[in-house]
């Protein structure tokens, strides 16, 4: 859910993967298959995505809260 929540940030923001990528010290293939193949995001990428776009780790947090939907996993 954080990563659906974060892409579509990023979709209303007009900010794009390869933006992000660069901002975050995030490799482009690391964000696609956050954003794209499902893979889990570990707690350091979700900071350096937070960092990135200047929002606190409570933003995502809260939004996914609010919808209702608990984060799944991908094990």
């Amino acid at each position: 859910m954080y990563a659906e929540t974060i892409k579509d940030y990023l979709v209303k923001h007009g900010i794009t993967q390869s933006f992000l990528s660069k901002k975050s010290g995030l490799h482009r293939s690391v964000l696609y298959g956050i954003f794209n193949k499902g893979r889990k995001m570990s707690i350091e990428e979700y900071a350096k995505i937070c960092k990135a776009l200047k929002l606190d780790m409570d933003y995502f947090r809260e939004i996914v809260e609010k919808s209702g939907t608990p984060e799944t996993t991908h094990d």
